[in-house]
């Protein structure tokens, strides 16, 4: 399965993500700040990430961005995560791949992942071959 970093600054959403995830065969990593997201990069090269956009501190467009700007992050699909749907208004201007609104099921999230991952590998695949 997939390989995914998650963040959002909420501990109860992380675990209970983590936990989800991991029952439905995926590796899963979070991250509660920016700086814990850039030291997950530099030894976890995610399938997908999944960020929230308002972050204490921190917007999680501007790190979708910044990532895609990023020669060795720039592949990894993005999806933003927002309770607001205004916040997640414009999310193609910042790289984003896909949005996802809180409160949500999984089962939404696991479609969109799949989509984007099936979606990343014919590029691969078209790109090698």
């Amino acid at each position: 399965m997939a390989n995914i970093l998650v963040l959002d600054d909420s501990a109860e959403l992380l675990e209970m993500v983590k936990i989800i995830f991991q029952l439905h065969n995926y590796e899963v990593r979070t991250a509660p700040t920016k700086s814990s997201l850039l030291a997950h990069l530099e030894i976890f090269m995610p399938d997908i990430l999944l960020i929230d956009v308002l972050l204490d501190g921190s917007n999680g467009k501007d790190i979708c961005k910044e990532l895609k700007q990023n020669n060795s992050t720039k592949h990894i699909p993005i999806i933003l995560l927002s309770g607001s749907h205004d916040q997640l208004r414009g999310y193609a201007a910042y790289g984003a791949d896909d949005i996802i609104e809180k409160p949500f099921e999984f089962e939404d999230v696991e479609k969109k992942i799949r989509k984007l991952l099936d979606k990343n590998r014919f590029k691969k695949e078209v790109v090698v071959g």
